[in-house]
């Protein structure tokens, strides 16, 4: 495939979401019609931190903007399944619910818990804390990028001397000179996943990335000196990724793409990255 100015993403698959399906429909006792908030620590989709995702009756803003859902008592009777389609890449996902009252509800997949809370209820307002600008700053400053080739196991063995692959270390630890870091989250305005058409005809999942005005500079700067080799993308000090840069990018713009990796799995280093 031919895409200006692109990384191609080598890296291992990212955490997959559970998975897909239907189940016989059942009554509805509890409601989740309303808008949510994100109260937790982690992000998904739409629902980054502090984002309001809100259901309808039809339609939500779950997994991307313009979802279709269902939500329904399981046949045990003692929890909540919700079932979200997105129409931008025809996949469902499905979600176990955890009803802690009628303002608080858990969303289980795999290890992860997306914790909700309505806008309006007693429980929101008494537990809603926006970030400092401090601690806003140091999350996006988490997120950096380093050439490869300096980084070093958590053991502090060379990568360029111990010939480890991104595969080998990808969500592990990393240790590398803080004066290796070519830019950090602070330069990232945003990234949202998209699809293209790839040669043969097909679509393909990638993510787009839009660097600030600075970002843009830095960017450019780095990317001229790596074309060829490795970038990594390191978040919390744990290896997310390392793409190989493909040319110069000089417009503040990149596409970061892995031939078989599905939507979920590039919709996770979306949110990485914002």
């Amino acid at each position: 495939m031919k895409i200006k100015q692109s990384f191609i993403l080598a890296f291992c698959c990212l955490l997959l979401l559970s998975g897909c399906g239907h189940e016989e429909e059942h009554e509805e006792e509890f409601a989740i019609e309303g808008q949510w908030k994100n109260v937790g620590e982690y992000t998904f989709g739409q629902v980054q931190e502090d984002e309001i995702i809100d259901f309808d009756g039809k339609k939500c803003n779950l997994y991307s903007p313009s979802d279709t859902y269902s939500f329904y008592k399981n046949k045990n009777g003692d929890n909540y399944t919700l079932e979200c389609t997105s129409l931008a890449f025809s996949e469902t996902l499905k979600f176990d619910v955890e009803v802690i009252d009628s303002g608080h509800i858990n969303l289980h997949f795999d290890n992860h818990v997306l914790e909700l809370q309505r806008q309006e209820s007693d429980s929101f307002k008494a537990s809603e804390k926006e970030l400092s600008e401090d601690e806003k700053k140091a999350k996006r400053q988490a997120l950096q990028f380093v050439m490869y080739e300096n980084l070093a196991d958590e053991n502090g063995e060379a990568v360029s001397l111990s010939n480890i692959s991104p595969f080998e270390l990808e969500g592990k630890t990393v240790k590398y000179n803080k004066d290796d870091v070519l830019l950090d989250g602070m330069d990232v305005k945003k990234a949202e996943i998209a699809r293209i058409d790839s040669v043969n005809g097909e679509k393909e999942n990638i993510v787009e990335v839009t660097f600030t005005s600075e970002g843009t500079d830095k960017f450019a700067q780095a990317t001229a000196k790596a074309i060829g080799k490795q970038m990594a993308i390191i978040s919390n000090g744990k290896l997310i990724c390392a793409p190989t840069v493909q040319s110069e990018i000089t417009d503040g713009e990149c596409q970061i793409f892995y031939p078989s990796a599905d939507s979920k799995e590039m919709q996770r280093l979306a949110d990485t990255l914002n």
